[in-house]
């Protein structure tokens, strides 16, 4: 981040001033992956958000205590920054680090879309199929399972996402060898940017090894922008 006290919080990567890992006032510390996420998935999601940062904020390099001069009364620093980078890819909160009262986490539109669930639906026919979808910012699990308890025999399940056109696109797919209470799948929906569209309609679907079993579930999802709004 900068340290430049200009008037804008500037975003930047591996800054010579950043890989001083033995200065003082660097905290090192692990970051949880959200729904077990690979490590590659967090990365990209990070970097992802990163680079949907404008530099548009106010900056002010301390932000709590007797030195906070901020003119709007809204400013934020490195730590801001980090938090707020780490909510919008959906890291769980760390213990050892936080961010100054006075200004709190860049929020998570500055950070690119944010998602909301606005609708669940049930299987029309066949055995009721249940999708849930847990969301922590960007990233998300998606869990399917019978709706009546009962295991999910050997068979094929997969999670597929439509879009504007019509069109099924696929997000997953699993062979269920055997029985099983649900099947899940963790990603971040930064993984489909540039092809997600403002309402997301996500479909678990599960076909038994005999072919003679179909199920689907969906989920509605609603994209919302740095305004708080669909776009």
């Amino acid at each position: 981040m900068s340290f430049d006290f200009s008037t804008k919080l500037k975003a930047g990567i591996n800054r010579d001033t950043d890989l001083h890992t033995d200065d003082d006032n660097i905290l090192l510390s692990t970051v949880g992956s959200p729904y077990d996420m690979t490590d590659e998935q967090l990365i990209d999601a990070l970097i992802y958000h990163h680079k949907q940062y404008k530099n548009t904020l106010e900056y002010e390099a301390l932000t709590d205590g007797d030195f906070y001069s901020c003119d709007s009364g809204k400013c934020y620093n490195s730590n801001s920054y980090i938090y707020g980078l780490l909510e919008a890819a959906g890291v769980p909160p760390m213990k050892s680090f936080s961010c100054d009262k006075a200004s709190g986490p860049v929020p998570a539109g500055q950070f690119g879309p944010t998602y909301e669930v606005t609708s669940k639906t049930r299987a029309a026919g066949g055995v009721p199929l249940d999708l849930n979808i847990s969301m922590s910012g960007s990233s998300a699990k998606l869990t399917m399972t019978k709706s009546d308890g009962t295991a999910l025999g050997s068979g094929t399940a997969g999670f597929v996402y439509r879009t504007p056109g019509g069109e099924f696109k696929p997000i997953h797919s699993t062979t269920i060898k055997e029985p099983t209470g649900s099947v899940s799948y963790s990603f971040n929906f930064t993984e489909f940017s540039d092809q997600i569209y403002d309402d997301i309609e996500i479909f678990a679907g599960y076909r038994s090894a005999d072919g003679t079993m179909g199920a689907v579930g969906r989920v509605k999802i609603s994209k919302y922008h740095h305004s708080g709004t669909p776009r």
